[in-house]
């Protein structure tokens, strides 16, 4: 049923599809939409380092899903700023202020292989989960259509604005944008944003 939906180019990486399959023999049921598919194949990895034998995730409670996409939404937005998507040490230390973030990152999120180590720093090892996080980051955002209006027509944003869009909640649009999306989708193509 996912392969049919959305969420079809996900399932043809080994690494989201093994996700997916994880996700499946949990009780609750697949999405087949990209964002909500990403935040679900997250929560079934958070669950299954937290699971682990001689883990030392925090408890659920404690430490989640969300916690992990708010740490690493933060620097996947900043390697975005880069060409090379390398995150340095010092901008670690910058983006994330808070010292039990920075702790978290380096203990748990690094090991677990959330992203990656590499000689000048730290990159996102899997394209797909750097645009998911940066979306959810954008979402998160008071203005997100601010956040990523320059960024529009930049061909490395495309899924990031794509997935911000699938990870917006419905209290975040206007009230017209509920009411009368054909009307806005109109007004849109012939006035601009």
């Amino acid at each position: 049923d996912t392969a049919r939906g959305n969420a079809w180019a996900m399932v043809r990486n080994p690494l989201l599809l093994y996700f997916i399959c994880l996700a499946a023999f949990s009780d609750e049921s697949i999405p087949n939409r990209p964002a909500p598919l990403i935040d679900k194949c997250i929560t079934e990895l958070v669950r299954w380092e937290q699971r682990r034998p001689g883990s030392v995730w925090p408890k659920p409670e404690e430490f989640d899903a969300e916690n992990v996409v708010l740490i690493l939404g933060k620097l996947a937005l900043r390697s975005f700023s880069q060409t090379t998507g390398i995150i340095t040490e010092s901008e670690v230390k910058e983006v994330l202020s808070d010292k039990q973030d920075r702790s978290r990152f380096r203990k748990l999120l690094v090991p677990a292989g959330f992203i990656g180590e590499v000689e000048n720093g730290y990159k996102f090892i899997l394209d797909t989960f750097r645009e998911y996080y940066a979306a959810r980051a954008v979402a998160a955002d008071p203005d997100p259509f601010g956040r990523v209006r320059l960024q529009l027509h930049r061909p490395e944003w495309q899924r990031v604005v794509l997935l911000t869009a699938g990870s917006l909640k419905d209290e975040k649009a206007r009230w017209l944008h509920l009411r009368f999306p054909v009307l806005t989708a109109t007004l849109v193509k012939v006035f601009g944003p």
